[in-house]
């Protein structure tokens, strides 16, 4: 238990939470607000709705809150980032961590948080584990799919659990002196805005901190065509992520689309040509033994009756992100048109 001192030592931490028609996931989140390890009185939360037509704002208005809490409706259908800009603006914490309402964090993760970057002078932010929900056995398999290699590349959420110092993090917590320096959340970027944020963090000369010490709790996705729209919309968003910082680029980012356009390619060429037979043939056979040896791997771990739903889930994911950074490159490189995301 934390002595006198060293709570009047620890930093005054602000959650902000971004939502939209999460009613059946909110009580779970506002309650692991509530049981933090954390002294009550140097934590608030901030919740800024983007425009829910569910129950969410009734929830949030009638949960038996113990913290300092603040709720704003500025109606509209706002984005993350726009959301998360409101609510840091009204936030009182030299401390900020984003909260995703769609899952929910450890018990420790405001504390795990706050230690760290209290401890280390030169860090810019601190995340944690994304550990996979799935309320049914396509969720789950959707859930374990993000987390294996073949279906995101490697990262600290796929290459092991240890601490190190990372590219980015999700639902991470923010020294506030460093937002003030290089800026918030970029609303152009309506989908995966952790990233380039955390890119602007890093070339600020900041270390970014990724410790399995501390998790945040995620639903996945409960079918396949909504982790494709959700894969659609990370791969749209990469290229403005890129767009703005070219040297955030790896290869991982260009596999997806790469595959796709050769399919189209090939697939076009297949009309015309023997060559372009052969092409499309073995593209697909190469990727077809990729995704059978991924799911068989996953599968011998996680059970034998998600195999088929693997395949799925990658081909999924796969196809999502590469058409997603293809429109996205189409639309804002070459038509310039201004972005827009759910």
């Amino acid at each position: 238990m934390l002595n006198q001192t060293s709570v009047r030592q620890l930093p005054f931490v602000s959650l902000v939470m971004s939502l939209r028609n999460e009613e059946k996931f909110l009580r779970r989140a506002l309650a692991a607000v509530e049981e933090q390890d954390y002294p009550k009185e140097l934590y608030e939360l901030i919740a800024v709705d983007g425009g829910s037509t569910d129950r969410s704002v009734e929830i949030l208005k009638t949960f038996p809150f113990s913290v300092s809490h603040t709720t704003l409706m500025p109606g509209g259908n706002l984005t993350i980032p726009a959301a998360m800009n409101l609510g840091i603006g009204v936030a009182r914490g030299e401390i900020i961590i984003k909260l995703d309402a769609h899952g929910y964090p450890s018990r420790n993760f405001i504390r795990g948080i706050a230690e760290r970057l209290w401890a280390q002078p030169d860090l810019g932010a601190v995340g944690g584990c994304i550990v996979q929900l799935g309320e049914t056995p396509a969720a789950e398999a959707n859930g374990w799919a993000r987390t294996s290699t073949f279906g995101v590349g490697k990262g600290p959420y796929t290459a092991g659990q240890e601490e190190g110092y990372v590219a980015s993090v999700q639902c991470g917590g923010y020294r506030r002196e460093v937002l003030d320096r290089v800026g918030t959340f970029d609303e152009e970027i309506g989908v995966g805005e952790d990233d380039e944020l955390n890119w602007r963090i890093i070339k600020a000369g900041h270390r970014i901190l990724f410790t399995p010490a501390i998790e945040f709790f995620y639903y996945a996705r409960s079918t396949l065509r909504s982790l494709f729209r959700q894969y659609l919309w990370y791969g749209d968003a990469r290229t403005l992520v890129l767009r703005k910082h070219p040297d955030f680029l790896r290869i991982k980012h260009l596999i997806p689309p790469a595959f796709v356009l050769a399919l189209l390619l090939s697939f076009s060429l297949a009309f015309f040509s023997a060559f372009g037979r052969y092409l499309l043939a073995g593209l697909l056979a190469a990727y077809c033994l990729g995704l059978l040896a991924a799911s068989w791997g996953l599968a011998r771990e996680k059970g034998w009756r998600y195999f088929p739903r693997f395949l799925g889930s990658f081909s999924a994911m796969h196809m999502g992100y590469g058409i997603g950074f293809l429109r996205g490159s189409w639309n804002y490189w070459i038509l310039a048109k201004r972005a827009r995301f759910p």
